[in-house]
């Protein structure tokens, strides 16, 4: 990263740590350009960020969950299922979902209940 970047990165933590979730997103050996990747945080936001990070870097099928976990409309509001995670299971996890042809990212609308 040029100098001048770095510091108008840590001008913004929020921007850098997007940058780096989405890093090491992009690291995953099982993750690339076509891998369908839907990121999922509290209330929405750094989601979003960290989507237009992995935008940037070449993935084409970026999804957000609007609202977020806890969030206006997001997973809880909106009644969906959920599981209690025990104390001892990891904090982050990806997963490949697939692959597709096309370069759109768009946050995916909470179900109605």
């Amino acid at each position: 990263m040029p100098p001048q970047k770095l510091r108008s990165a840590l001008r913004d933590p929020n921007g850098l740590e997007a940058t780096v979730t989405a890093l090491q997103i992009s690291a995953l050996k099982r993750v690339n350009g076509g891998t369908k990747i839907i990121l999922l945080d509290r209330f929405g936001s750094d989601a979003r960020a960290v989507a237009k990070e992995l935008s940037r870097k070449g993935f084409g099928k970026v999804f957000t969950v609007q609202g977020g976990f806890d969030g206006r409309n997001g997973w809880v509001q909106s009644k969906l299922q959920i599981k209690p995670v025990a104390a001892s299971s990891p904090a982050f996890m990806a997963f490949p979902l697939g692959t597709t042809r096309s370069g759109t990212r768009k946050a995916l609308p909470a179900p109605k209940a």
